[in-house]
């Protein structure tokens, strides 16, 4: 959705073949985050749902830039927010966002998301289908009545 917003984007990820997926519709994808970067971007989006993905955003975005929670950090561990206080960074949480946009760009094709399912199940094979959820390299897999 942000693609169809905004020209520039770049998205920092671990996983090879995820960000393939995001090459292919034109987005700029990083593995590393260099002295460079930091920094550097106006708005930061925070999707990873990791303690170590709130410390990168924490160094990408700019001085009274903003950062967008889209994940929840299930962490024991305390979160440094000095940086954010220190650079006076705007905090904003995202959980899902406004359906009826989303629903239109998915109907009228904007946004391609067949590349995200990696696999469907019948439902008599949940079980093999949650299996097949949990490794790290799946994307969505779906369950068909």
């Amino acid at each position: 959705m942000l693609r169809l917003n905004n020209s520039q984007i770049t998205c920092f990820g671990r996983h090879q073949s995820k960000l393939q997926l995001l090459q292919k519709i034109g987005i700029e994808t990083r593995t590393q985050i260099t002295p460079d970067d930091e920094s550097k971007f106006d708005i930061v989006v925070e999707a990873t749902g990791s303690e170590s993905g709130f410390s990168d955003t924490m160094r990408l975005v700019k001085p009274r830039g903003t950062t967008v929670l889209k994940s929840t950090i299930a962490s024991k561990n305390k979160l440094d927010f000095a940086p954010a206080i220190i650079n006076e960074i705007t905090i904003i949480g995202s959980r899902c966002g406004p359906f009826r946009p989303a629903i239109n760009a998915l109907a009228s094709g904007l946004v391609p998301v067949d590349d995200l399912v990696s696999a469907v199940y019948p439902m008599s094979e949940y079980q093999k289908a949650f299996e097949e959820a949990a490794k790290s390299e799946s994307l969505k897999i779906l369950l068909a009545p």
